[in-house]
């Protein structure tokens, strides 16, 4: 599914970056331009996220021993890059053009371009939308985000063409500066998203801890094996690449261990090799794409 929603993306932002840097052009707009470029942005990147996808699908390697997943949060730092970009290229257009006493647009190919993108938009955003919510994924839930901003990036053009259609009858000698005002106002709404995602996958990239609600959960179901009886304390680390969750825990056991039905619960690997399978099932209920290592130690010094 995953891959089919990323050709989706490929196609659609193809057809919107075509349409917004014909009727950019046609239009004299650098709203429907800059919108025009967003697209093209996005569908070089919808195209390196279906690479990554079949990549985080292959097995380990000699060259890649943990797998492919640190390509999913590279791929997102990229995209962050890249429509920060944008966003600062379209501003710095948007004031030079102010400065330079703005540009009219024609209201007749900008119409067409409106109607057309924005039903585009909207269609594909909740397709992103109500497939996200059924499966996690780090690409989709960026994908989600970056047609969220595209709708909303149409919508305020839309609202800025009205804007200067009512400003042609009654206030011309300000036409214009509509579009590279409206750009601008745009632009720096949508500042905060590429931000996020560069945060994100920055965070991922450092193996920073994951959000307060991944490592609470982990949390969570460790504290349930804690027994003082036969473990004196633990430790564990997490991470998260990609859709990739990692826990290490350390297993500090007492050595005076009370026997139970005649046997100690921790006195062979077999009952380490339990204990841990029923752990990586626990958590793997919650996260299927998790990976545990467990530890089990005497000695304090190895938590």
């Amino acid at each position: 599914m995953e891959k089919k929603l990323m050709r989706l993306s490929l196609v659609m932002n193809a057809v919107l970056a075509f349409s917004g840097l014909y009727f950019g052009y046609k239009a004299h707009s650098s709203a429907i331009l800059t919108d025009g470029m967003y697209s093209s942005l996005l569908a070089v990147m919808s195209f390196l996220s279906m690479g990554v996808l079949r990549l985080i699908r292959k097995p380990q390697s000699k060259t890649h021993p943990f797998g492919y997943s640190g390509y999913e949060p590279l791929v997102n730092l990229f995209r962050g890059l890249m429509i920060l970009m944008v966003v600062v290229f379209g501003t710095f257009e948007s004031i030079d053009s102010l400065m330079h006493g703005g540009n009219i647009i024609d209201f007749s190919s900008s119409l067409i371009y409106f109607v057309l993108c924005l039903s585009g938009c909207i269609i594909t955003y909740f397709i992103f939308y109500f497939q996200n919510r059924k499966q996690s994924s780090p690409i989709l839930k960026v994908e989600k985000s970056n047609w969220l901003i595209d709708t909303l990036l149409t919508a305020g053009m839309g609202i800025s063409f009205m804007v200067a259609f009512f400003l042609k009858n009654f206030f011309p000698e300000f036409i214009a500066y509509v579009d590279p005002l409206v750009t601008i106002l745009l632009l720096l709404s949508i500042v905060k998203m590429p931000f996020d995602t560069i945060r994100g996958a920055l965070k991922e990239l450092l193996q920073m801890a994951p959000s307060e609600d991944i490592t609470h959960t982990i949390n969570r179901v460790l504290k349930q094996y804690y027994t003082p009886s036969e473990i004196s304390d633990y430790n564990h680390m997490i991470t998260k690449t990609g859709r990739e969750i990692y826990v290490l825990a350390v297993v500090l056991l007492n050595e005076s261990q009370e026997k139970v039905d005649g046997q100690l619960r921790f006195d062979t690997i077999e009952k380490h090799d339990v204990f841990r399978e029923t752990l990586f099932n626990d958590l793997k209920s919650i996260y299927p794409t998790i990976r545990l290592d467990v530890s089990f130690t005497f000695d304090a010094k190895w938590l």
